[in-house]
């Protein structure tokens, strides 16, 4: 969800005050926010702007859009689901009512996330990754490196695997 794969390097004006490099990190999340939600919303836009009334096969191409963006299975499922129900609930069939409750549905799914990762004191500080295959851990992982790393922060990074076989 997070594009940090554009250079970034921390001026020694910024390492010297904390308060910098908290405004600078929020920054350029911001800014690699930005252009997730640009490309995702160009895609998006693709297919609402391809008529004025709503059908099922829009969906599925939402569906796909919202799959290969990283958005994950289960976050997908919920927003088309939320979506489908609030359009037959409301008769809704125009495609700005439709992107409207998509839109509103992907707000209220991030909402609750969207506080500021605060660091506990204490050494070392561990954050655990968990999920299924392809849901974007490793990239995660990376991006999480490269802004500590940029922080002056020391990071190491190990992986396990849990295989269950015969369940």
């Amino acid at each position: 969800m997070f594009s940090f794969l554009r250079s970034n390097k921390v001026s020694k004006s910024d390492q010297s005050s904390s308060d910098n490099d908290t405004t600078s990190q929020i920054s350029s999340w911001r800014e690699s926010l930005s252009l997730t939600r640009s490309k995702l919303g160009k895609r998006i836009s693709q297919v609402f702007g391809t008529s004025t009334s709503f059908d099922d096969d829009m969906f599925e191409e939402l569906e796909t859009i919202l799959l290969t963006s990283d958005v994950g299975i289960s976050a997908t499922t919920v927003l088309l689901e939320n979506t489908k129900r609030a359009v037959k609930k409301n008769k809704l069939s125009t495609v700005d009512e439709v992107k409207a409750i998509l839109k509103s549905e992907m707000l209220s799914m991030v909402q609750p996330m969207s506080g500021e990762l605060s660091e506990r004191g204490g050494n070392p500080y561990v954050i655990l990754v968990a999920g299924v295959n392809g849901a974007g851990k490793t990239t995660t992982i990376g991006k999480l490196t490269k802004q500590f790393t940029e922080a002056n922060k020391r990071v190491a990074t190990c992986c396990g695997r849990y295989i269950s076989r015969g369940c």
